[in-house]
């Protein structure tokens, strides 16, 4: 915006030199080309209204070697804008024009009416010049940006009113922005290309619904209620280039929207009840998503209807949370919910679709904001609702949903903004049993269960009494199905569902709150690994062989396997060797960490090595302790026996 205020500084020196520059002017009839670019703007009408015809000079650099500049000798207002300079106490739309009062003020007329065509436009040229003193004046950009404002407000009206001004229109020129080449995929880039204008003064604005803002030093625009220009119209000259060429950008915003969720734990750095762009949970989980979208500028429309389109895969949206809609940020926020609310907020959850509608948003700001604003042009609206991932996620390789913001004053025609997605991620164990050496071969009947719990100490199938059949631990205490007295939610043992798939590559996964009948052993068969799926990463899982193939050894100790998708996390821990060894690590490529020894990043392949043979007893054992006490009882005895055996002799 800076560098509009600049040239029309630049401006204001031109109408004090008018007509004095004696230097050649650009051919008869000259053209510029204006290029009004924005990073919303694709699929946007731009509207160019000429308000000043201009004569342009080039001239020349005093310097050999330097670069020519352009000049403006003079600026004569176009016949059609003279109604905006000159409104007078009385009149309904004076707020949106400029006061005669003013002209005369600055000019130094000492009468200045509505009918003195030419001093009012002499006048005006003036008043436009006076509104920027100076490059680095705060007060300049504001008077600058406000009589935007107002020009935009006014010429808007008189454009698209039920009494058209035909002059007027006879001075604008419309364009649809167009994605430019350079755009990345995804981008809403646009630029909208205006060709053989007059040159002049242009005000310049985009279509109506946009917000235009200012960049404030520290304040980020996702981050809360942004101070705002009140419109992203601008003011520019026509051709600025010796090229005959303006380029200039409009900070425009149009609604768009962003998808976050909180899976609730600290897999990516980032502390519990934080929002990330993706996330990670268990099968059975329930998450919270974010969606994150801004109230657009509703004034040049009498109704406005706004909504948001969700769609699922691999989750199931909580009804009976329901959802939550905040307007604005901090205390003064107006937070409305779909239980309490559902004549402003209805929510509609058909075929994985999740819909919030808010039906006319601009009647839901005229309910709200009475003499309080609660409901402004550039406020972020927040929506929050829950959902549970579901087995479904399974089949690809997340819980994959996008959503996007639907909005205009047309309900049977509204606009679409690019859709965001965020996906929630699951994950895969893949035990690999083999015998002895044969690490090539699977090991068939060997029999695991899997815990986040390291202190279970040995466990196995009870052969009878009470819990024949289940898992136990070494004193006969139950295992399976038992919770933990720590936490009355969280068992001891995760329970799986057979999947019955076991040529499939997937033999098991995480239970959901709707499976009847978990299991919590895992069998391994002669062909392939047995894969456990659904598991939250960033966390850290202990398998325990509760029963070994007839012939082998059962392993003595859990296998520790450490789920990473976090980048620093793996490098924090694993790059001695190689710095930013593991950057590639993410919530698709996650780093499994066995035996505190990490796989290759995306390997989920977990070996388990049984032995055969049979098994010598250890020192300190009980077998060894046996034995050692015999020995010394028959030390002990041959000791006793051999004085008596010497008295026998003698």
């Amino acid at each position: 915006m800076k560098v509009h205020f600049k040239r029309l500084a630049a401006a204001a020196v031109a109408v004090a030199m008018s007509l004095s520059l004696s230097v050649s002017a650009f051919a008869a009839e000259p053209t510029g080309t204006l290029e009004v670019s924005g990073e919303e703007l694709q699929g946007k009408t731009v509207t160019a209204v000429r308000m000043f015809r201009s004569r342009v000079t080039v001239v020349p650099s005093e310097e050999p070697e330097g670069e020519s500049t352009i000049q403006y000798d003079s600026y004569v207002l176009e016949d059609a804008w003279v109604e905006f300079f000159t409104a007078e106490e009385g009149d309904e739309d004076k707020d949106n024009r400029v006061m005669l009062s003013k002209l005369q003020e600055i000019s130094g007329y000492e009468t200045l009416n509505a009918s003195d065509t030419e001093n009012v436009k002499a006048a005006a040229a003036e008043y436009v010049a006076s509104l920027w003193d100076g490059e680095e004046s705060s007060d300049g950009a504001t008077n600058l940006v406000e009589f935007a404002k107002k020009a935009r407000v006014w010429a808007y009206t008189e454009l698209t009113g039920a009494s058209a001004n035909e002059s007027l229109a006879a001075l604008k020129t419309e364009k649809v922005a167009e994605k430019p080449d350079s755009a990345e995929e995804g981008s809403n880039a646009g630029v909208a290309t205006f060709e053989n204008m007059t040159p002049g003064y242009y005000l310049v604005f985009p279509e109506g619904g946009s917000f235009g803002y200012d960049e404030i030093e520290g304040v980020e625009v996702a981050t809360g209620i942004i101070y705002q220009r009140g419109t992203d119209a601008i003011l520019v000259n026509v051709p600025n280039k010796t090229d005959g060429k303006t380029e200039v950008n409009i900070k425009s915003s149009y609604p768009t929207v962003d998808k976050t969720v909180d899976d609730d734990n600290d897999s990516n750095n980032e502390p519990d009840n934080d929002y990330s762009d993706d996330g990670t949970a268990n099968v059975g989980d329930t998450v919270e998503f974010k969606l994150t979208s801004f109230v657009p500028d509703m004034t040049d429309y009498e109704n406005y209807y706004f909504k948001f389109v969700d769609t699922l895969t691999g989750l199931a949206y909580d009804e009976e949370a329901g959802v939550t809609v905040k307007f604005g940020s901090g205390t003064s926020a107006l937070t409305l919910n779909s239980k309490d609310n559902s004549g402003e907020v209805e929510v509609t959850y058909q075929a994985n679709t999740l819909t919030i509608d808010l039906g006319d948003l601009k009647a839901l700001a005229a309910e709200y904001n009475g003499s309080k604003l609660q409901i402004g042009a550039g406020w972020p609206i927040t929506v929050t609702y829950q959902a549970t991932i579901t087995a479904d996620a399974l089949k690809g390789d997340a819980a994959k949903n996008d959503v996007h913001v639907e909005y205009g004053n047309d309900p049977g025609d509204l606009d679409k903004s690019t859709p965001d997605e965020s996906d929630v991620y699951s994950y895969k164990l893949d035990i690999h049993k083999y015998g002895d050496d044969a690490v090539q071969e699977y090991l068939s009947g060997a029999k695991f269960v899997l815990s986040e719990k390291d202190n279970l100490g040995e466990l196995h199938i009870a052969a009878d009494g009470e819990y024949k059949g289940k898992v136990v631990n070494a004193a006969g205490t139950l295992i399976e199905g038992a919770t933990d007295s720590t936490d009355s939610n969280k068992p001891y043992l995760i329970s799986l569902v057979d999947t019955g798939t076991p040529n499939a590559g997937v033999n098991y996964r995480v239970a959901a709150a709707e499976d009847e009948t978990p299991v919590y052993v895992v069998t391994t068969n002669e062909t392939q690994a047995v894969t456990i799926d659904g598991l939250e990463g960033g966390k850290t899982y202990y398998l325990y062989e509760v029963e070994a193939p007839t012939g082998y050894n059962k392993l003595k100790a859990p296998i520790k396997v450490e789920v990473i998708v976090d980048p620093d996390k793996a490098n924090a821990r694993f790059d001695d060797d190689e710095p930013n060894k593991y950057d590639e690590v993410s919530f698709t490529k996650p780093l499994y960490v066995v035996n505190d020894a990490p796989n290759t990043v995306a390997s989920a392949e977990i070996k388990a090595q049984n032995k055969t043979g049979v098994e010598l007893p250890e020192t300190g054992s009980i077998g060894t302790i046996g034995l050692t006490v015999a020995g010394v009882v028959i030390v002990a005895i041959g000791l006793f026996a051999m004085p008596r055996k010497k008295k026998d002799q003698d």
